[in-house]
């Protein structure tokens, strides 16, 4: 499991939520500790220019009012200490909140103070040491307030100058100066606001060391946001750890007196890494605390969890809250975190309920190849047997797993395994009324137009077709085909999930040279590459390039103009070997009838990751992020407008995580195998 797993399981199930708003009955709140974390709290009819338009981070008077007057009469207030002591003593046995403040703006002082004494809340100000001595400010409020007043042309130019980089656009400022964050970019658009700002102060947005120490001698808490609140994953580790231990030494030498927690900069799992948890293990002593969803239902000190929260109505602030107690919940379940069953309370499930018939029904999986390890069976059967068995494991109403002759089962699943041999198997099941179905992943159903399915094949396929109940479909295109063919049967379309786990990072675009494409599949199909060999023999002229190959065994494919080089498939490390491509291509013979069936999955898993795609115009690839080709000139364009911009990858990539994420999920698969059983043996 790697680090931050309970962050990185949070985020994915946040992406699976989307349609979960007010499911949880928020009078009955799961014990826990809720940490709530703002930053600017603004009165908009007394404020400067940057309070409105830096929106991002806005909660107004009028919001934040309501949200502690709601908060107050469903749960009881904390400070980060007391919630720690409390989970540390085993006595968390009721809903318990906290309010943040990150950045330390002079607004809460004005405006958050007198709510947070009146509802009688003890928050933390998570401090930056640079921002507080008044020397700089935190460079986001700086740049919405510039591109809201200047010409985000000459700002977006500027930038690009003084980083000595073409990367960023005047439309995408906000996003790449975040994503493509480098220390210089804090500097840099410091220097602008100075160019543009018309002598505009900047000692008027963070609490200075005078107006901190207000708030500790009054019982409020300060603790260490960073020194220049950079981004810990983009940097080594001497540079994190003076980061921290400089932002502590400047907090305590002003008297703050801060509390040993680091709010981790920007708060997501990717902004993190092992060289923070390393930090982290050499002091002990500190706490962590993220900032991208969750409930604390648990005590974890390196990963508390807290959500940010903006401008929200009070409905919206219930509805987001009844959000992240459901996927904390569901976090609770993929990971072996002890909740107290007092916590799992009635809470309406994303998922569909298996109906319960009494006793369990029992599903059996024949494969056309011997049981192996996981890592090393066919990828169809990796993920369209071994992944769903896996998933049934802790199931009260179906017992799900590969076939013993020994016993007998309710329901049979032929995977890909429609020879003679399947023939009597089938016909033995049927003799004492079991149900059967067909799980097919390539188009068996034709075999003109290609080479790669026998005449003789496709009459087994057609001849098991009229013995079974129904199939599985593993594409769209192969739904429809399968109904065509058998109108009468019952056909259910269930693609292939991704096992979107937090088992790896995600991919990060930067500009650089070479660039590094991406094959990754059967050593016999990548002869597929020399389709656009003259293209990419054309880009290896033009640009710098490598040809990343992840196969069983070499391929031994040459292009001219690029560099080779091959990795050999390991499904353990095949994240890892994906991260080293920086654009994935995916070209089939749209004339050859095998390759219309084939699943998403091909392009699927470095999608899951951030790996944009270019690829031919299959019919399971359309709808997702993935830029798709049937002419020559269409693989040229698309592969250069990527090669030549990372921001464009990066872009492509962030959409291809949420697509996968949407779409091919196990949760989401794993439901609609429970649809399928449920109409089967009702």
């Amino acid at each position: 499991m790697i680090w931050p797993s309970l962050q990185t399981i949070i985020e994915q199930e946040w992406v699976n939520s989307f349609q979960i708003t007010n499911q949880v009955n928020l009078k009955e709140i799961p014990s826990g500790v809720y940490i709530f974390t703002y930053h600017s709290v603004v009165d908009p009819q007394n404020c400067q220019s940057w309070e409105m338009h830096y929106d991002k981070a806005l909660t107004t008077v009028k919001h934040f009012a309501e949200h502690l007057k709601f908060l107050t009469s469903v749960m009881s207030p904390l400070s980060l200490p007391e919630a720690a002591n409390l989970f540390q003593q085993k006595k968390i046995n009721k809903p318990y909140f906290v309010i943040n403040f990150d950045d330390g703006y002079q607004n809460i002082l004005t405006n958050a103070d007198p709510l947070c004494t009146k509802y009688g809340v003890t928050p933390t100000i998570f401090v930056n040491g640079l921002f507080a001595s008044q020397q700089q400010a935190y460079y986001r409020p700086l740049l919405y307030d510039l591109l809201a007043r200047q010409n985000a042309d000459a700002i977006a130019a500027t930038l690009n100058r003084e980083l000595q980089t073409n990367i960023f656009k005047a439309d995408e400022l906000l996003a790449q100066t975040k994503d493509h964050y480098s220390p210089g970019i804090q500097k840099a658009i410091m220097k602008i606001w100075n160019k543009y700002s018309q002598g505009q102060s900047i000692k008027n947005i963070h609490l200075d060391f005078d107006q901190l120490r207000q708030f500790r001698n009054r019982g409020w808490h300060i603790a260490n946001h960073t020194y220049s609140h950079a981004t810990l994953a983009c940097l080594p580790f001497n540079a994190i750890k003076k980061e921290i231990v400089e932002n502590e030494r400047i907090l305590s030498e002003e008297g703050l007196d801060p509390i040993p927690w680091v709010g981790y900069p920007n708060g997501m799992a990717k902004h993190v890494n092992l060289s923070v948890k390393k930090w982290l293990d050499q002091n002990s002593h500190y706490h962590g605390l993220h900032a991208n969803g969750g409930v604390n239902l648990v005590f974890n000190q390196r990963e508390w969890l807290r959500m940010s929260i903006g401008d929200l109505s009070l409905k919206e602030f219930k509805n987001v809250l009844a959000r992240n107690i459901h996927i904390s919940l569901k976090a609770s379940e993929q990971l072996p975190l002890q909740v107290n069953s007092k916590m799992k309370l009635r809470y309406a499930k994303s998922h569909i309920v298996a109906k319960k018939n009494g006793s369990k029904k029992r599903i059996a999986f024949l494969i056309p190849c011997r049981a192996d390890a996981y890592g090393k069976v066919m990828a169809s059967t990796r993920l369209r047997v071994y992944d769903i068995i896996k998933s049934f494991k802790k199931s009260k109403s179906y017992q799900v797993e590969l076939f013993n002759p020994k016993k007998k089962y309710d329901l049979y699943i032929f995977q890909k395994f429609f020879n003679a041999d399947a023939l009597k198997f089938l016909s033995q099941f049927k003799n004492y009324g079991a149900k059967a179905l067909l799980d097919i992943n390539v188009n068996y159903f034709e075999y003109r137009g290609t080479e790669k399915i026998s005449k003789e094949q496709t009459q087994e396929i057609f001849t098991f077709a009229e013995k079974i109940d129904g199939f599985i479909a593993a594409s769209a295109f192969l739904e429809k085909k399968i109904k065509t063919c058998f109108p009468e049967k019952d056909v259910s379309y269930i693609p292939e999930n991704l096992m979107l786990k937090p088992v790896f990072p995600c991919k990060k675009h930067r500009p650089t040279n070479p660039i590094r494409l991406l094959y990754i599949g059967y050593a016999v199909k990548a002869v597929d590459i020399l389709l656009i060999e003259d293209i990419l023999e054309w880009l290896g002229d033009k640009y710098r390039l490598e040809l990343i190959i992840i196969s069983e065994k070499n391929p031994d494919i040459r292009i001219k103009g690029i560099k080779m080089r091959y990795y050999k498939y390991n499904q353990a490390q095949l994240a890892k070997l994906m991260l080293k491509g920086d654009i994935k291509i995916a070209p089939r013979d749209l004339n050859d009838s095998y390759n219309f069936g084939h699943t998403f999955t091909k392009i699927g898993y470095p999608m899951s990751i951030g790996v944009p795609v270019v690829a031919s115009d299959l019919d399971s690839y359309r709808g997702s992020p993935a830029l798709l080709c049937r002419t020559k000139k269409e693989w040229k364009d698309n592969l250069v407008q990527l090669i030549e911009s990372s921001a464009q990858r990066q872009k492509l990539g962030d959409e291809g995580i949420r697509y996968c994420y949407d779409h091919f999920n196990l949760t989401k698969i794993s439901d609609l195998y429970i649809e399928l059983f449920n109409k089967i043996l009702e």
